[in-house]
């Protein structure tokens, strides 16, 4: 919708095989979901189709909001259907959260085989020097 609003049109097969190059390429590639896994890229082709097609694992990042365990776990179900497994789960802390943020963790690790990591809301004029190192939970495969 975002690419029809400016008039633009998403080349999908040079989008993956951008991507494609990335992912071969020695070190880490980290592609940007751009809205969540249900998101219209072109017509009827989705996000997930897309994650589909590059066909690597992925880390989905969700909220501490009321719902989230249920969304997360849809998300993950529906991303495996496609042949597709999470890396990890990350809560991002909402702004407001009716439930503790390590109570949601608690909850989704105990449903989900992948780690479930969290980010508490960071403030002050440069939140990330506060960021916890998710990467050191997360170990990530290394690439050739």
């Amino acid at each position: 919708m975002a690419a029809a609003k400016e008039g633009r049109h998403i080349d999908l097969p040079a989008l993956n095989a951008f991507c494609r190059t990335q992912i071969d390429a020695p070190g880490p590639t980290l592609i940007e979901g751009v809205g969540g896994a249900f998101v219209p890229l072109h017509g009827r082709y989705l996000v997930a189709d897309w994650m589909a097609d590059l066909a690597c694992p992925y880390i989905l990042v969700v909220g501490s909001y009321l719902g989230t365990i249920s969304h997360s776990l849809a998300t993950i179900e529906a991303l495996h259907a496609r042949g597709l497994y999470s890396h990890a789960v990350i809560i991002s802390q909402s702004l407001d959260e009716p439930v503790p943020l390590l109570k949601t963790q608690a909850a989704l690790q105990a449903l989900v085989p992948c780690p479930v990591l969290t980010l508490p809301r960071l403030h002050g004029p440069h939140p990330y020097q506060n960021a916890p190192d998710l990467l050191a939970g997360l170990n990530l495969p290394g690439k050739s």
